[in-house]
């Protein structure tokens, strides 16, 4: 399953998470992977302490950033698949 606008995307339990200034730190015990998300990739994760679908997330990205809301979705999907890849979240 991919990314569409008909999923629920869901955090997956297995990162451990920090703060650091004002970017998220996700660490995998699995992997021991450590991956800084950039003030982007922190909001979007924030977006998703409840699960969501893209549309939402899409809409509350694009009060924030200045950009058309079909870059904004091309980017959010770009990067939730790569979440996704990283076992960070699931598709429902």
């Amino acid at each position: 399953m991919r990314i569409n606008k008909q999923v629920t995307i869901v955090r997956s339990s297995a990162p451990v998470e920090t703060t650091v200034g004002s970017e998220v730190v996700l660490m995998t015990l699995e992997s021991g992977e450590c991956l800084g998300l950039g003030e982007t990739g922190s909001d979007v994760w924030r977006l998703l302490a409840s699960p969501t679908q893209l549309a939402p997330l899409v809409a509350a990205l694009s009060e924030t950033y200045q950009a058309p809301p079909g870059v904004i979705e091309s980017d959010v999907i770009e990067l939730l698949e790569q979440f996704l890849d990283r076992h960070l979240i699931e598709l429902q």
